[in-house]
């Protein structure tokens, strides 16, 4: 990629809206979380984390079945 693709890449991602998200990508998020190695609090500070941005992204989006799926139920 050139300099120019790049710099016109950046500037999209930092002007990027939040997208409507879907069971599919929670679950994709939720896995990666889940199989990440586990170093004291992060996963649960990370899925919790996750699950507060992603409230914003589906009205249906349930935080509770988010950390389970992700493994570090409260």
């Amino acid at each position: 990629m050139t300099s120019t693709n790049l710099t016109t890449a950046n500037r999209k991602d930092l002007n990027a809206q939040t997208a409507r998200f879907e069971h599919r990508h929670f679950a994709t998020i939720a896995k990666i979380i889940r199989d990440m190695p586990a170093r004291g609090g992060d996963q649960l500070n990370i899925a919790r984390h996750f699950a507060r941005e992603l409230c914003g992204t589906n009205p249906r989006f349930q935080a509770n079945r988010f950390l389970a799926a992700c493994g570090v139920e409260d």
